[in-house]
């Protein structure tokens, strides 16, 4: 590429930059979720609801993954078969 060529690449690319989106632009178009500006009790109802929804009704992974091989057994949430009467064979003399 000869040196007019990349100065009008450099140039147009200069330009682009000029002429883009500002941070206000953003701002202002697409507000901060975690900043609300208004709140109600139903609101903070839900959100409490949603928030606690997999201690109340576990989702799948959560319960049969996570908590079956862990947990459970300990709170008795879940049953499970003793060992065998083999492994507690008394030994007559």
């Amino acid at each position: 590429m000869n040196m007019k060529k990349i100065s009008l690449l450099f140039l147009g690319g200069l330009l682009l930059a000029n002429v883009s989106c500002k941070e206000s632009d953003f701002s202002e178009a697409y507000p901060n979720p975690a900043k609300i500006a208004e709140t109600t009790v139903e609101k903070q109802f839900t959100g409490v609801l949603y928030s606690n929804k997999d201690y109340v009704l576990p989702g799948y992974r959560y319960y049969f993954v996570t908590l079956r091989t862990s947990i459970n057994h300990y709170t008795q949430s879940t049953g499970w078969i003793n060992a065998s009467a083999s492994t507690f064979r008394v030994h007559r003399v």
